[in-house]
């Protein structure tokens, strides 16, 4: 037993030892490539409520318990720090106040 212990051990330590991280060079934004732009579909959750974020077929912003068609939203990047969001199902964007409330257009 004591073998197989040892032995797993050092086999874990020759992976971890062999992996290297290294940065990928710097080559620009994925358009640069005509990749495109990168979209994530994502359902938002907010954990303290417990609620997972949609927009509605008649653009209303809610909070659902459960993931559905309308809480899947496509998120976009603009430019650094700046994201769009996007209901799928809505076809509607998330928009937010200036005092923090949201809606959708």
């Amino acid at each position: 037993m004591l073998l197989l212990v040892v032995s797993v051990s050092l086999t874990n330590m020759l992976f971890a030892v062999g992996v290297v991280c290294v940065p990928l060079p710097e080559q620009g934004p994925p358009t640069s490539h005509h990749w495109g732009p990168v979209v994530r579909l994502r359902h938002l959750y907010a954990a303290r409520p417990g609620l997972h974020l949609l927009i509605s077929g008649d653009g209303q912003v809610h909070g659902s318990e459960q993931q559905t068609p309308h809480s899947l939203l496509e998120i976009s990047p603009v430019e650094p720090g700046c994201v769009v969001i996007r209901g799928v199902a809505a076809s509607k964007y998330l928009c937010i106040e200036p005092d923090g409330r949201l809606y959708s257009t």
